[in-house]
């Protein structure tokens, strides 16, 4: 992945600015941080108060190619999991879809190709208008556990929650 940001920084000297002891601590920080704020409905990409925008904004100035593979995983999941809510946000919060769509492209380069989600492909399916191969994904690679968000999905889509010209859906500004 390419860095976002001019300052590279080690993974280290993340986990020190957080005071977590690894990766594994800031991923769990990071999670419960992410979970609140989607749980109460504040989850905001521009807010730079929010823990989890800030974990987000050190990781990306970390140089991935660096890290073993595991650590690699780990982080990509963090940033993996910001894009993917904030694309959720972008679609149901604010009715933006262009802006839905640049951060669920992002959200996939994240997600490594083993990741158990297989939401975020769904979704870009949807944004770009891929309603039959969203339904094949479905079918194919949905699992179990996924599978009752994965139908929700679908019916957004015949409502035309992902449709530019729905009338619930202008663009707005995040």
């Amino acid at each position: 992945m390419q860095k976002e940001n001019d300052e590279e920084i080690t993974l280290g000297q993340v986990c020190k600015y957080f005071n977590v002891e690894d990766v594994y601590e800031l991923s769990k920080l990071n999670l419960k941080h992410d979970q609140k704020a989607i749980k109460e409905a504040n989850f905001d990409e521009s807010d730079p108060h929010l823990l989890n925008n800030k974990i987000k904004e050190k990781l990306l100035k970390v140089d991935l190619n660096i890290l073993d593979k595991h650590e690699r995983k780990v982080v990509q999941n963090i940033l993996w999991l910001w894009y993917h809510h904030a694309t959720t946000v972008a679609i149901w919060g604010k009715n933006n879809l262009p802006r839905a769509r640049e951060l669920c492209r992002t959200a996939l380069k994240y997600q490594y190709a083993t990741h158990p989600n297989k939401i975020t492909p769904m979704i870009y399916m949807l944004l770009d208008g891929k309603i039959d191969d969203a339904r094949k994904w479905n079918e194919a690679e949905v699992k179990e556990a996924e599978k009752e968000y994965a139908l929700h999905l679908l019916d957004e889509y015949k409502k035309g929650i992902f449709n530019d010209k729905s009338p619930s859906h202008k663009t707005t500004g995040i």
